[in-house]
């Protein structure tokens, strides 16, 4: 029976199980799962682009990561530098990049 639903042995059992259980209905239609909130809200991503379209630091040619994740702690918001990466990835940020005034460390 699974090979012919392309299913795993396990998956049966779990749906018979949740059919005699409950219904039909809740059965094959998945439960909604609880989410972990977000680290980095739309807010902290403003931060963190704002401070990497600014100029760089004293003595340096640009932003890094863990540049802007220093600054930020400094306004009180506590994120890794990989959240900083992943934040400026996702405004179409490069870092690194002559354009972005940001780069990686």
């Amino acid at each position: 029976m699974s090979a012919l639903l392309g299913i795993s042995v396990a998956m049966v059992y779990n749906l018979r199980k949740r059919c005699r259980e409950e219904s039909l209905e809740q059965a094959i239609n998945e439960k909604a799962r609880p989410r972990q909130p977000r680290k980095v809200t739309q807010q902290v991503e403003t931060q963190i682009t704002q401070i990497a379209c600014s100029e760089a630091p004293d003595g340096r040619t640009r932003w890094t990561a863990a540049l802007i994740n220093e600054r930020l702690v400094q306004l009180d918001i506590h994120i890794d530098d990989e959240s900083v990466r992943s934040a400026l990835k996702k405004v179409d940020s490069n870092p690194g990049s002559e354009s972005s005034g940001a780069a990686a460390s």
